[in-house]
């Protein structure tokens, strides 16, 4: 425990164990997690350098569980890259190449049929998500008042057809309204989102959640000068399907050259282009997806739950953000209810700055908000 750990360049390495406490694992090969049984790496940092992280392949996605647990704390000694990029501590970072997939239910989100009253143990969905959705599984449930926090997430403990069962009574309304005003129906309705995924990296709690410092991954370019005075440079593509980033994010780096998010890509390649679909934010400490001068990434079909701040935030061009559903946004100054008359922060659900040619469709949830800045 605590030991380092280093695969070569040359090195495909298949792991198929249950292991935690280690350091720092460095792959500059490739590490690769079995599909034949669950799995478990706990380390300090994980940090590919050149090499490829993979976890379930696009045309054979993971049917069997993998946890990445990341260790740490803010007073830990500062990682950083020979270039000056900033790792941190309690990290995945891939200056490479990551794949990960994991097989999902085709219904990642639904909303209720009828009203969830306070009190109520169980919900009522519009789709029928037995055998999809799994006993144990975690959802969080969108608010329906002009109160984001009344937001909810709970654990099934049973699926029958369209109907939930929670584990923990509802401590608020979640209404349901259907009403027909000139022909034209209009529903007002709570989403349920899916959190669970059979791919979780997560981030090992502190007490409460006390210093708001969780497991962060960013995916980011990487320049390395030899000996002999040659340079080699790393442009990262991640492949990113059916992933539960959870306590994540690290709050205070909100910064884009330091951008401490749940899941951040920076510089990735425009040739091939990169993606981040049927993923689940549980919980962050900082914007949950960043997408940073990173032309024509994929953004598709993730549930984001609680980041403490923007649940999606991009600068990049080409871009495409699609049904994605994001439930209680925090903002940044009136996390556990601070009061920051000074914070200026605009966080909101889906943000984007001098983005051109973006493909934004949304699913806006409370509070809804979307902020484009050009």
């Amino acid at each position: 425990p605590g030991d380092n750990v280093q695969i070569p360049s040359s090195w495909w390495m298949i792991y198929d164990a249950e292991m935690e406490g280690l350091g720092d694992i460095f792959v500059y090969g490739v590490l690769e997690f079995t599909s034949e049984k669950d799995t478990l790496l706990g380390a300090n940092r994980i940090i590919v350098v050149g090499g490829k992280i993979v976890i379930g392949w696009k045309d054979a996605p993971l049917k069997v569980k993998a946890k990445i647990k990341l260790t740490g704390s803010q007073d830990d000694k500062e990682y950083t890259m020979n270039d000056g990029t900033a790792v941190g501590s309690k990290a995945l970072g891939i200056m490479g190449f990551v794949e990960m997939h994991a097989d999902v239910p085709d219904i990642l989100w639904s909303t209720i049929s009828e009203k969830a009253a306070k009190g109520s143990s169980t919900l009522v969905l519009k789709d029928n998500v037995e055998e999809k959705w799994k006993v144990g599984d975690e959802i969080a449930i969108a608010s329906t008042s002009f109160l984001p926090q009344q937001a909810e997430k709970r654990t099934l403990t049973a699926v029958a057809g369209h109907t939930l069962t929670l584990d923990a009574p509802l401590e608020y309304d979640h209404d349901y309204l259907l009403e027909e005003i000139n022909e034209h129906r209009y529903e007002r309705t709570a989403e349920v989102g899916l959190l669970t995924r059979l791919i979780t990296i997560e981030g090992v709690e502190d007490a409460g959640h006390s210093a708001k410092y969780g497991a962060r991954v960013l995916i980011s370019d990487y320049s390395q000068r030899n000996d002999d005075g040659t340079e080699d440079f790393y442009i990262p593509e991640a492949m990113i399907q059916g992933v539960e980033f959870k306590n994540s994010g690290q709050q205070g780096y909100r910064d884009y050259f330091d951008p401490r998010y749940s899941l951040a890509l920076q510089n990735t390649n425009h040739e091939n282009p990169s993606y981040v679909k049927d993923c689940s934010v549980n919980v962050g400490f900082n914007h949950g997806i960043g997408i940073l001068s990173s032309p024509r990434v994929t953004v598709h079909n993730n549930v984001i739950y609680a980041p403490m701040g923007s649940g999606v935030v991009t600068n990049s061009p080409d871009v495409d953000i699609q049904n994605n559903l994001v439930i209680n946004m925090i903002s940044y100054g009136n996390y556990e209810d601070p009061v920051e008359q000074d914070n200026y922060f605009m966080d909101a659900c889906f943000e984007t700055y001098e983005t051109e040619t973006a493909i934004v469709k949304v699913i806006l949830t409370q509070p809804p908000l979307l902020n484009l800045f050009y």
